[in-house]
């Protein structure tokens, strides 16, 4: 009897927890039967749950309005060049640094190591280290031969030219591979959406392009991207859809340079929507900010 009373009440509970909502203004939890009654639900958002679709969809559009997309790198302050780090370690002369600023120069792209290594004033590996050094980062001498799994989506690993090398499921670490700019943001994404820690290192330009090659061969039909979206509305409409097709039970959104991302956890399958918005409304995002930034003056 003991047993039986214990089993109702954990179901009582998991019932109650399932309907309950977290937003302050939801009056659901005062119409416990009537929503079960209706087959109502709800939906986690980063562990806390919701009503869905209307709670649900009011703090995905919340938490949309304050993902504010940037295009801007993330550098480490006082970062020494990169050309003056390897002048510094005897891996260039004076010469072959000035020459390769000047061929950077009359090219007008290209970065500076890029320029050395063609110029064949240093190795590949030199530069990798002498990157590391920069970034104050390990280097990885030799990549596995096939990427970690990881849930980051293809097209946030091929803009920012990073790639998952190494995932511990029981410690839930990532150590995301770079070959040049380590992206600070691409991390902090990676933490929010998965849970976990994400360590940088360094690897060669050439190893790391080719393990991208190979994640982009093997694909992921679970990944949407959606350009151009109209601001966080329609990317509240898409998302919700996407939840009630899959059955989400989390979902989770991080800000990714230009890209918002969004982790779906259904009950069997996992998806990620990618979102880009319009040049205008990102424009008119960007306006809304720094006018709600701007401090009253204060009185004299």
């Amino acid at each position: 009897m003991l047993n039986l009373r214990t089993h109702l009440q954990d179901a009582t509970n998991a019932w109650k927890e399932r309907l309950s909502c977290s937003a302050p203004d939801c009056d659901g939890q005062r119409r416990l039967w009537g929503r079960i009654s209706k087959g109502a639900g709800s939906a986690r958002v980063h562990g806390r749950r919701f009503c869905f679709p209307l709670c649900f969809e009011q703090e995905l559009h919340r938490r949309f309005e304050i993902r504010a997309p940037t295009s801007r790198r993330s550098r480490p302050p006082h970062r020494v060049p990169l050309g003056l780090l390897m002048l510094s370690r005897g891996e260039l002369s004076h010469e072959q640094l000035r020459r390769a600023l000047e061929a950077q120069r009359q090219s007008g792209s290209g970065r500076i190591g890029e320029w050395i290594k063609k110029l064949e004033y240093a190795q590949e590996q030199q530069i990798t280290a002498a990157l590391a050094a920069q970034w104050s980062c390990p280097v990885l001498r030799k990549l596995p031969a096939s990427p970690a799994e990881c849930a980051v989506p293809f097209q946030l690993l091929r803009r920012f030219q990073m790639a998952p090398v190494y995932f511990s499921r029981n410690t839930r670490v990532v150590h995301i591979a770079f070959a040049a700019d380590i992206e600070y943001r691409a991390l902090l994404a990676i933490e929010e959406i998965l849970e976990c820690k994400a360590e940088p290192c360094m690897a060669d330009a050439t190893s790391l392009t080719s393990m991208l090659a190979q994640i982009e061969e093997q694909g992921r039909g679970t990944d949407q991207l959606f350009q151009n979206v109209r601001g966080a509305e329609e990317m509240t409409r898409i998302a919700s859809g996407y939840a009630a097709k899959l059955g989400a039970d989390d979902v989770r959104v991080a800000g990714c340079g230009e890209y918002i991302w969004v982790r779906m956890q259904g009950r069997k399958d996992a998806s990620n929507l990618l979102f880009t918005q319009r040049t205008s409304e990102l424009a008119q995002s960007f306006h809304w900010r720094s006018q709600s930034m701007v401090l009253p003056a204060m009185p004299a």
